[in-house]
């Protein structure tokens, strides 16, 4: 047998289409600020928007089942270049501003990121797992990825062009190091500029610290930088040949990542957890970004899913209509007929052993935050209540009596208790070992007659 799933899984998204977030989308990401410090393209559920640098109303650049992400404009402002993994890994496209001229760029089986575009607008720089490891690429409009780094064992990542044929990058530690704010030690990333040669020539390392300083951006004889090495990641600047680094944020926790500088280097864009922020350089001053979106998505908010194994629970209700499964650790409920079911549970941790008390309501083993199974009850509406619960102690192994009155289970590993079903008093029955309640069993049965 079969059952259909149907789970909301974005209710938030379930209102009027053509309606706005008034009070700002949440999660967007991967920011880019335009050459004149004056738009902002950033990714949101999939696909890449606009919006003024001081926030506002955002419009939609692209539309597809795909995730793009990873903007960075030309120089020139005419163009933008994005990563997409629309043909299964990430390759690279490029559009004009407004979402138009869309153009695929590179068709490798590896996964290309872009971080900047020279100042020409001829080369896309970015790095690559193309090669080994994370290793550094440029990439000419209808040609083929040109490796500058191939160190099987370190990595150099988040490539930016400066004057003179350098340019800087993030190498060594790991390019996913940001998500570990506090993260210090000897393997972690530095600032380095290298000639622009293919290989790279005649390396320097800029930063010399065990802190992680990472999202490097040249900008008017300054490298922009992320780093922890205040004590949380903040933005920094220092100078074109490593001195007089500067702190331009003050931050105490969070997390910071995909720094973007305007080409005059008074604004910057990033991400700071789960939101955009914007700085204005010389004042230091930093801001988050209010994003409103229209409210309709181009997914459907609620899903489907066909499941014809996996089921550890299943419980039918005393009329016979009615049906309970555990699929995924929650509770879904059906009916005689079969067919889409409607999700009863949300609840992140394992929800088991649903019974039915009656008609409407199902009790069932619920996982707490500190780990514990307590029993809660659902009805059919998905209106959930706390049964019972004993701090410390794990109840388990219910079972209702014949006549529908009173529930037994076990607390702890030692003791069987019973309590009636509408509330009231619980007494303990035995005390012994009753270790099988635990492992999901019952060890005791009732009699026919329930006494």
């Amino acid at each position: 047998m079969s059952f259909s799933i149907r789970s909301a899984m974005a209710l938030a998204l379930v209102t009027v289409a053509g309606a706005s977030f008034a009070q700002g989308i949440l999660r967007t990401q991967d920011p880019a600020l335009s050459p004149d410090g004056q738009t902002i393209v950033f990714s949101w559920q999939g696909d890449l928007w606009s919006v003024p640098a001081a926030g506002g109303h955002a419009t939609r650049l692209t539309v597809h089942g795909a995730d793009e992400t990873f903007p960075v404009w030309a120089p020139d402002g005419k163009s933008i270049t994005f990563a997409s993994n629309r043909f299964g890994n990430l390759d690279l496209f490029r559009m004009a501003p407004d979402g138009s001229g869309l153009t695929r760029l590179s068709w490798e089986s590896s996964d290309e990121y872009p971080t900047a575009i020279s100042a020409d607008g001829s080369v896309i720089y970015g790095y690559t797992n193309a090669f080994g490891r994370l290793n550094v690429f440029s990439l000419r409009a209808g040609g083929d990825l040109v490796p500058h780094t191939t160190h099987f064992l370190e990595m150099f990542y988040n490539p930016s062009p400066g004057p003179e044929g350098k340019v800087y990058m993030a190498g060594g530690g790991s390019a996913g190091h940001w998500r570990k704010p506090g993260h210090n030690g000897a393997n972690t990333s530095e600032i380095w500029v290298a000639d622009g040669s293919a290989p790279f020539r005649n390396f320097k390392k800029l930063t010399t610290n065990e802190a992680v300083d990472n999202f490097p951006v040249y900008s008017t004889g300054r490298v922009f930088f992320v780093s922890n090495r205040s004590g949380a990641p903040n933005v920094w600047a220092m100078n074109a040949d490593g001195s007089q680094p500067r702190m331009l944020t003050n931050f105490s926790d969070g997390t910071i990542r995909f720094l973007s500088v305007s080409a005059d280097g008074k604004t910057a864009a990033f991400q700071k957890d789960s939101a955009i922020w914007t700085l204005k350089t010389e004042s230091r001053t930093a801001a988050p970004l209010n994003i409103t979106a229209p409210a309709d998505s181009r997914r459907d908010p609620y899903v489907t899913k066909t499941h014809t194994t996996g089921f550890n629970g299943w419980s039918v209700s005393p009329n016979g209509k009615w049906g309970v499964v555990v699929a995924g650790g929650d509770l879904f409920l059906t009916t005689e007929r079969g067919g889409a079911t409607r999700r009863l549970t949300t609840n992140v941790r394992p929800d088991t052993r649903p019974t039915w008390l009656d008609d409407d309501r199902i009790l069932y083993n619920e996982v707490t935050d500190q780990g514990r199974r307590r029993l809660n009850v659902v009805n059919r509406e998905g209106q959930i209540s706390t049964w019972y619960e004993e701090a410390g102690e794990d109840l388990t192994g219910h079972s209702l009596s014949p006549d529908g009155k009173t529930v037994v289970f076990v607390r702890g590993l030692r003791y069987l208790c019973a309590r009636p079903v509408e509330g009231g008093e619980t007494k303990v029955l035995s005390e012994g070992n009753y270790l099988e309640g635990v492992f999901g069993g019952q060890p005791y049965t009732w009699s026919p007659d329930g006494q």
